[in-house]
């Protein structure tokens, strides 16, 4: 059995394709709803997808699977989305007015230090962990129940409403503008995403990040740190929602093995791996570079080499914009390295594709990382 692995050159963000005979999944998908669509068709003659994977809500990796879900020419199996978003999914579809009113009024009621912070920075205030409840909704019938409540919203139709808000009530005048359209828009993604899964009459699952996660997935693409979850969330209070969303400790970690022999890979996402879950390492595995290669995400390295008998082996794979930050130093002592676009930029941008036959992963169009 073979199989490919590609990390997109998105300009910002990660999308990873990876594939074998009868699978193929794409994680995550970069900045840009436009450029992802183009730069998929090269990689693949078939257009249709096994699964499409979403690890969390930034824009760089959520946006442009808005942008090929809303292409038709694409089809995709299956969705995979974060539990977490099903706790308020619904108030998003039926009543984002009220959604959004609540939202304004938490910030309003915001510390001043709070008020300037990013959504990312608050997401570290919320730690407390969201679980499914014994008499919550079935995950399944969250879309189809959603949907048919009410006619859809056009996309935007948050950020008008938003737009509106602040030019007519005047306690909303003075609120933090970085905060509140960071918080929109990780709203709308959401909204977008979901909608579209069920437009497009997709299987859509719902993984939790759990201390515990299902060690018994036998599909080529299973979650490392996470479990398939079958009831909607707990409610939690908008602001709170949304920042967690985007919060890269919470993200979803998966590995692909496409047979028993296969290295595989370990699509890390924005994680730091900061998590008690186990990781299967394996020699000669293909590890995305945690959130781009940034040294604030030092401890995967760490942990690869404290937990994997041949860390000299693995591959890192890094996909970022131009950043002056990354990637970190520890990033560039790794002995194996594949970047979309390496630094100082003078080269461009770069398709990273590798291939796997006999248990081994091989260049098939790809210079090593020329980082300085």
């Amino acid at each position: 059995m073979s199989a490919f692995f590609a990390a997109l050159p998105v300009a910002q963000g990660d999308a990873f394709l990876v594939s074998s005979d009868s699978f193929s999944a794409l994680i995550d998908g970069g900045h840009s709803r436009v450029a992802l669509p183009t730069l998929l068709s090269k990689e693949r003659r078939s257009r249709s997808l096994t699964v499409l994977a979403c690890t969390h809500n930034d824009a760089d990796h959520a946006e442009g699977l808005i942008g090929l879900l809303q292409d038709q020419r694409f089809s995709v199996s299956e969705v995979w989305l974060p539990g977490q978003w099903t706790a308020r999914l619904r108030d998003l579809l039926v009543g984002p007015e009220a959604f959004l009113g609540e939202l304004l009024h938490q910030i309003v009621n915001l510390g001043d230090e709070a008020r300037e912070a990013s959504l990312t920075d608050l997401a570290e205030r919320y730690r407390e962990p969201i679980h499914p409840q014994d008499d919550n909704p079935p995950t399944a019938e969250l879309l189809d129940d959603a949907v048919e409540s009410r006619s859809r919203l056009p996309a935007g139709a948050l950020r008008r409403l938003a737009a509106w808000w602040l030019w007519w009530w005047r306690p909303f005048h003075d609120l933090p503008a970085k905060l509140l359209w960071e918080a929109v828009e990780a709203a709308e993604r959401i909204r977008q995403l979901a909608y579209l899964a069920w437009e497009r009459a997709t299987i859509v699952r719902w993984f939790d990040v759990n201390l515990h996660p299902d060690g018994t997935h036998t599909e080529p693409l299973c979650p490392v740190n996470a479990k398939e979850i079958v009831r909607v969330q707990r409610t939690v209070d908008a602001l709170r929602f949304l920042a967690l969303s985007v919060s890269n400790g919470r993200g979803l970690c998966f590995q692909f093995r496409p047979g028993p022999t296969a290295p595989g890979v370990l699509l890390t996402g924005d994680s730091d791996l900061k998590f008690s879950a186990s990781i299967s390492w394996l020699p000669g595995m293909v590890v995305t570079a945690p959130h781009h290669g940034s040294e604030a995400n030092a401890f995967a390295y760490h942990r690869a080499s404290n937990e994997c008998s041949s860390v000299g082996s693995l591959l890192w794979v890094r996909s970022d914009g131009k950043f002056r930050s990354r990637p970190g130093a520890t990033f560039l002592q790794q002995t194996h390295r594949y970047c979309t676009l390496c630094r100082p930029y003078s080269q461009g941008p770069q398709t990273v594709r590798l291939a796997e036959t006999g248990g081994v992963w091989g260049r098939k169009q790809a210079h090593p990382c020329r980082c300085t």
